[in-house]
């Protein structure tokens, strides 16, 4: 997928079919492999609040779109029928009657467990864990080393993320039980160092 002059376009291999959102389009797309799904935020008018756009990978892609009356919505993830997203730096779930916020503070990023009970964030290039209802925040890396853009893996055990503790933009999996890491992939190239990590259906592969 891309964003490209306000429009989001997305092409699917699989089905070889292509469908394109002409509206506001903000942030980047976000794959949701446990229910092929890829969310984004945009803004129906340049004055509305952000919506968060969600295409169904069918046969026949289809975009639908949620109201968050938020107007500051970035990298939007659903889980479980739950929308989380970033809002100003804060963590939100998005829930009736009324959303919540997890997270108060400056997250630059973060993901949600498959089954929606723990969120991994990074604040100040280091990884912290939270419940997604707000309790037992824990810092998880302390390093003079940056660590950013971590991803659970699917089953929930291990996170995967991008550190320079080594080099920038080595690739890095976390098992959550035993806080031990090890590194997945060293790029040969430092003229293409990753920006951001994502991870397949069955993580076999990141």
């Amino acid at each position: 997928g891309s964003l490209a002059s306000g429009e989001t376009s997305l092409i699917t291999s699989r089905h070889r079919s292509f469908t394109s959102f002409g509206s506001q389009a903000e942030s980047v797309l976000h794959y949701n492999p446990y229910n092929h799904e890829v969310t984004f935020s945009y803004k129906p008018t340049p004055t509305s609040d952000r919506w968060v756009g969600t295409v169904s990978l069918s046969a026949t892609p289809t975009v639908t779109g949620t109201d968050t009356n938020d107007s500051s919505v970035l990298y939007p993830q659903w889980r479980n029928g739950t929308l989380y997203y970033l809002s100003g730096g804060s963590v939100v779930r998005m829930g009736k009657p009324f959303s919540a916020t997890i997270y108060a503070g400056f997250a630059e990023s973060f993901d949600t467990t498959p089954d929606g009970t723990q969120i991994v964030m990074t604040v100040a290039k280091q990884l912290w864990l939270i419940n997604s209802d707000g309790s037992n925040r824990e810092q998880i890396t302390n390093t003079s080393a940056a660590n950013w853009a971590a991803v659970w893996r699917p089953d929930g055990r291990a996170i995967v993320f991008l550190s320079d503790r080594e080099n920038p933009g080595y690739v890095h999996e976390m098992d959550i039980r035993t806080r031990r890491v090890r590194t997945l992939v060293r790029p040969t190239d430092p003229g293409r160092i990753p920006g951001f990590v994502r991870r397949t259906p069955l993580g076999a592969h990141e």
